[in-house]
């Protein structure tokens, strides 16, 4: 008999909320995404990235540039371990579009070498203008330092909290990147997807913060945009991109954890009514039950006749008749116009006028009720019968 292998499985939501940590080397399959992580023993599920295929990996790295691209031609340039440019043939500057340009070239180094410039302000001297001088060692300009062009080797620091360029245009062939204050392993590069056509990104003219968005998602999904090998997530900033909404009524929604979702409006006379089996966890549905018009059906009751609803009214009553029917002993029995008892049994005692009664007391009526009372002296009982009592 073959055998069977199956690794730990789940849905997205499944994951999610569980969270696990997998043992190292061992292999979880995202049932939602078809797409698994392989664990280290230490970090939970949402901190590992999924293994992705040569297929998705170019997807995803559409936008960087092969090794093989450093330092070819028309590729890019290329850094060293201290991001250093390193520029075999040299730095060129184009300056207005033209068929001029200014090119920072170094003779050919045979061995490590290093030019500083002073913290000072100024213009580079050419070798030209220094012909006259002897060699300068560490030396300190200040003013304005003038060149006819400016060649440099090796690697360009500047050291300062200002840098100045005056210039139209700036030539970066791939990216800026900005330390930020604190010097560490992190840095903020700025850079484009490799134009193809003349591109213009103009900011405006006012203070606040960019925010980011997330490029190329399906108009009924908008939040994160995850799946990058270096687990890198670009988001909203809690902003939500207007064009996502193109109908009245449409509804901003969940419909997995942090994955917001489009709900369009529903059918009139429809209600929003939660369903965990929705792709959004909710769903515009019919009403249950369909209540009629209450315009115009005041003091009316409401009545089915068991597939529809609809008002009804009282157009009579009639006073109930007991017939053969025993009274509990102890009951209350409030006045019922129009009563009629027919063979009656009455168990224990009756209550009439606010009493019970003595023996050989009637009962007689006093215009308004009955009550116990005792018969005038010879009164003819012989014919007398109390009926329903």
């Amino acid at each position: 008999m073959a055998t069977r292998i199956q690794v730990r499985r789940g849905t997205t939501s499944q994951w999610n909320t569980a969270n696990p940590t997998l043992e190292e080397g061992e292999i979880g399959y995202n049932s939602t995404l078809g797409q698994m992580k392989i664990g280290d023993g230490s970090t939970v599920w949402g901190d590992l990235d999924y293994v992705l295929n040569t297929s998705a990996l170019d997807t995803s790295l559409g936008s960087y540039i092969p090794d093989t691209e450093k330092s070819a031609i028309n590729g890019v340039a290329e850094l060293d371990g201290s991001k250093n440019i390193l520029a075999p043939a040299g730095i060129i500057f184009e300056g207005t579009a033209d068929a001029h340009e200014t090119t920072l070239s170094v003779t050919d180094p045979t061995a490590d070498r290093t030019i500083t410039f002073p913290d000072a302000t100024g213009t580079v001297a050419l070798t030209t203008d220094l012909s006259s001088y002897a060699t300068l060692a560490n030396p300190t300009f200040t003013g304005t330092v003038n060149a006819a062009a400016l060649t440099l080797s090796g690697d360009l620091t500047v050291n300062g909290t200002t840098t100045t360029v005056n210039s139209t245009t700036i030539n970066v062939t791939n990216a800026f990147v900005f330390e930020g204050t604190t010097a560490n392993a992190f840095e903020t590069t700025l850079t484009v997807t490799d134009p193809t056509a003349d591109r213009t990104i103009t900011l405006p003219d006012s203070t606040g913060t960019v925010q980011l968005r997330v490029a190329d998602v399906d108009d009924t999904e908008i939040g994160y945009l995850n799946g990058v090998t270096s687990g890198i997530q670009t988001q909203l900033d809690g902003k939500v991109d207007e064009s996502l909404f193109d109908a009245k009524g449409d509804l901003l929604v969940a419909s997995a954890d942090n994955t917001p979702a489009k709900l369009g409006v529903g059918t009139n006379g429809y209600i929003l009514t939660a369903n965990s089996g929705a792709t959004n966890g909710i769903e515009w549905a019919a009403a249950p039950i369909s209540l009629p018009s209450q315009t115009g059906n005041s003091g009316k009751y409401l009545t089915t006749d068991g597939t529809t609803a609809s008002w009804g009214t009282v157009s009579s009553y009639s006073a109930p008749t007991i017939g053969s029917t025993s009274i509990a002993s102890g009951a209350t029995v409030t006045t019922i116009a129009g009563l009629t008892l027919s063979n009656a049994t009455l168990s224990g005692s009756l209550t009439a006028g606010g009493g019970i009664g003595t023996s050989g007391q009637v009962l007689a009526s006093t215009g308004s009720g009955v009550q116990w009372s005792t018969p005038s002296a010879g009164a003819a009982f012989s014919e007398f019968m109390l009926i329903g009592c």
